[in-house]
Formats: structure tokens, C-alpha cells, sequence
């Protein structure tokens, strides 16, 4: 894996002329989501939530059943997130 802040190319990119490359600067996948840098920002506002109230990182991935909670959805069950990882955003009842 690269360094943060680089990507490596493949041997077939250096043959193409430079007004291709240019369209390539766009983004990349395959950094290390632990990075800081890779963390998203979650913010939230509205009845369902807490006010005020700040937690340390999560991966993206438990969102989705947070929302099926909120709208009162049953999830599909097959999926790696999980609510319990997330729940603590929520006003108790």
C-alpha cells in the first residue's frame, strides 16, 4: 500500500500522453480507512438524536441501521453494521 498522500500507478498509465493524466487526478480507493485523514464527519440533528452530543469515531457502515431505527424499519439482517455500535447517538425513550 502507498504512503498517505500517494497512489501507484500502473505501467500502462506512463505511456499516455499527459492531457490523459490530468483526467486522472480525481481520487483514488485503497487508502487505509484507520487514517485520520480518511474519517468522515458525522453530524446529526433532529428528535431521534441527543443534543449536544459528541462520541468518538465509527465506521460508516452501522448508519445504515441507525436510520432503519429511526424510521421505525426493520433491517435486513445480512449486513456488518450494527446499531448497538451506534445507538448511543439516540435519546433515550
Amino acid at each position: 500500500m502507498a504512503d498517505e498522500g500517494w497512489y501507484i500507478l500502473d505501467k500502462k498509465y506512463f505511456g499516455m500522453d499527459k492531457w490523459k493524466l490530468k483526467f486522472l487526478q480525481g481520487g483514488t480507493h485503497g487508502y487505509d480507512n484507520e487514517l485520520r485523514s480518511m474519517h468522515a464527519i458525522f453530524l446529526a440533528d433532529g428528535p431521534a438524536f441527543k443534543d449536544g452530543y459528541t462520541r468518538s469515531t465509527f465506521e460508516n457502515i452501522h448508519i445504515y441501521s441507525l436510520i432503519a431505527e429511526i424510521l421505525g424499519l426493520k433491517p435486513y439482517e445480512k449486513i456488518d453494521g450494527k446499531l448497538e455500535k451506534i445507538s448511543d447517538v439516540l435519546k433515550d425513550d
